[in-house]
């Protein structure tokens, strides 16, 4: 009797075993309180898909780490939608992220920095009579500073790119001191502090640059942010105290 061919019995090593679930754990403090994450790394993340048959988001679970009895920490779930934005740059896991500000309508916003350049007195004179030897000063600063505005954000990598409307770079020459002042304005969705402080602090380290020769002991100091209008939070400004440099 005749035998047709044996059936090839299936090659284990052609299978591939199914994914474990694992478990990931991933801390995040801020504010002194320390975030658990633990979420299955067969199910990757995505905040904005659903899962099958829901119309809720797909998360993973938070626990905030409290003490105990013992030496372990007890963690307690947490409800991420009543977690306070407290840095609005990191999504739930910690992860760097560009706020989304495509919803907001634009609307005129103006931002003030301020810093100053401490330097010997000669130095201060010098810039005063035109007697560095690279130029102008003052002039090359200013351009350095508004140049510096428009290019934020290749500077700082989770700003947003904004249409710049007007940038005003002024400096204050005292004995020993120059006083940068930078004004931003723009009509956007979001706004111009970070444009404002790049400003003040590229023309800073320009007078710096133009005055290195004659004062290698120069210090920049003392930015911050001076005043902002517009957005949402309206109106900042930075109250005077009699030790700050800038109430003089």
């Amino acid at each position: 009797m005749a035998r047709g061919p044996k059936a090839r019995l299936p090659d284990r090593r052609d299978e591939v075993a199914p994914a474990q679930p694992k478990l990931v754990r991933r801390s995040v403090t801020t504010g002194g309180a320390t975030t658990v994450i633990r979420f299955d790394t067969r199910t990757p993340f995505d905040e904005n898909r659903p899962q099958p048959g829901t119309t809720s988001a797909l998360r993973p679970t938070i626990f905030r780490a409290g003490s105990g009895a013992g030496s372990s920490p007890v963690f307690t779930p947490v409800d991420l939608t009543a977690m306070a934005p407290e840095f609005t740059h990191l999504d739930p896991l910690g992860r760097a992220r560009m706020v989304d500000v495509t919803a907001k309508e634009p609307s005129h916003r103006r931002a003030v920095a301020r810093c100053r350049v401490h330097m010997e007195a000669e130095t201060a004179s010098r810039i005063a009579s035109g007697a560095i030897s690279k130029g102008d000063v003052l002039a090359v600063a200013r351009v350095a500073g508004i140049q510096a505005a428009k290019q934020t954000p290749h500077l700082l990598p989770l700003c947003h790119p904004l249409l710049v409307g007007a940038v005003l770079v002024n400096f204050r020459l005292e004995d020993t001191y120059v006083e940068v002042e930078a004004n931003v304005d723009t009509v956007d969705r979001t706004g111009v502090e970070m444009e404002a402080l790049t400003a003040a602090a590229v023309a800073a380290l320009t007078i710096y640059d133009m005055c290195k020769s004659v004062d290698r002991s120069m210090t920049i100091g003392d930015l911050s942010l001076w005043e902002k209008t517009g957005g949402r939070s309206g109106t900042w400004r930075r109250p005077i105290a009699e030790t700050d440099p800038f109430s003089l």
